[in-house]
């Protein structure tokens, strides 16, 4: 039945994001550097945004929450890079700044997206919203 697939899919992004964060991003930092596991990040977003792009089946959008996964390393990966570039006194106000930057790109990045949604509702291919996110 529907929801009986919904709570697999859901039962197996569950168990792709524990190994994401206890193997995958652990693996990375040990066998490529910070920078080359944030380009990792980076390029999990870009596709990700490519796969919700042409998703009209349901699976497809679970695939693309799990190519999703390592773009939630960049947070971490972000914060260590400001952390040892800052001086010792001013890590506390990097960190803090960073932070501030982080909530508010949380607080403006729904009302955004649905801005383009409503804009791409009608004439434009469904998936244009996520087109303009990779953009």
């Amino acid at each position: 039945s529907s929801s009986r697939r919904r709570a697999s899919l859901f039962s197996l992004f569950s168990l792709t994001g524990i190994f994401a964060s206890l193997v995958l991003l652990p693996a990375s930092l040990h066998f490529l550097s910070r920078i080359n596991t944030l380009r990792f990040a980076i390029l999990g977003r870009i596709a990700t945004m490519f796969i919700f792009a042409v998703a009209t089946e349901l699976w497809v959008v679970f695939l693309g929450m799990v190519v999703a996964l390592p773009a939630y390393f960049s947070t971490s990966i972000i914060s260590d890079i400001t952390a040892s570039l800052a001086p010792k006194a001013m890590q506390g106000r990097a960190l803090g700044v960073l932070t501030s930057m982080t909530t508010l790109n949380s607080i403006l990045a729904p009302p955004c997206f649905a801005a383009l949604f409503e804009a791409a509702r009608g004439s434009h291919p469904p998936g244009m919203p996520w087109a303009l996110g990779v953009a």
